[in-house]
């Protein structure tokens, strides 16, 4: 059984059966990256339901997206992150990674290959092509690929050019695939 519960109430836009779909995977994942963690709402469905000794990074510059929230300052909408994620943070499970996603691989070493990446972050064809690449080649045979709103012109299709065996949730707008 999953617990969405602190995750519905964290602000965001991901739907309920979405929250779901994240948190039955996490169930079986040991380390997962989330790539855009924005306020925390998928953090803490990943988060709340990984394995015990799991961990989960939270990758984020924190700028958000103005079109949709405005002009808030990145140090707000990461503080706002924490205070919704705390209890994850001090417990262990959730590690900041406070970083542009263009930067990542040169600013951090991954010691252990993630079984699982979600991709949420910036929706430009050219970033979310630069997530996929990236992290393609540091997973493992039998990791969890997969991101949200393949329903943006953008991140469909990079998903299509990348991923083309991927596989969508029904009714949804998340994409998902098996490391072959």
């Amino acid at each position: 059984m999953v617990d969405i519960s602190s995750a519905l109430a964290t602000p965001g836009w991901m739907r309920p059966e979405e929250l779901t779909w994240l948190a039955e995977r996490a169930q079986v994942r040991e380390v997962i990256v989330e790539m855009g963690s924005h306020l925390g709402r998928s953090t803490r469905a990943l988060a709340d339901n990984i394995v015990p000794t799991g961990l989960v990074f939270a990758v984020d510059d924190w700028r958000g997206q103005s079109e949709f929230i405005g002009n808030i300052p990145d140090v707000v909408m990461f503080g706002l992150f924490c205070e919704n994620v705390l209890d994850l943070i001090n417990a262990g499970i959730v590690q900041i990674v406070k970083v542009d996603h263009a930067k990542l691989l040169e600013e951090i070493s991954v010691s252990q290959s993630p079984d699982m990446v979600f991709i949420d972050g910036d929706h430009a064809y050219e970033s979310v092509s630069r997530d996929i690449k990236n992290w393609l080649s540091l997973m493992a045979k039998g990791s969890l690929l997969c991101g949200h709103d393949y329903d943006w012109d953008t991140v469909r299709q990079a998903v299509d050019e990348l991923v083309p065996k991927r596989q969508l949730v029904d009714g949804t707008s998340l994409w998902w695939w098996v490391v072959e």
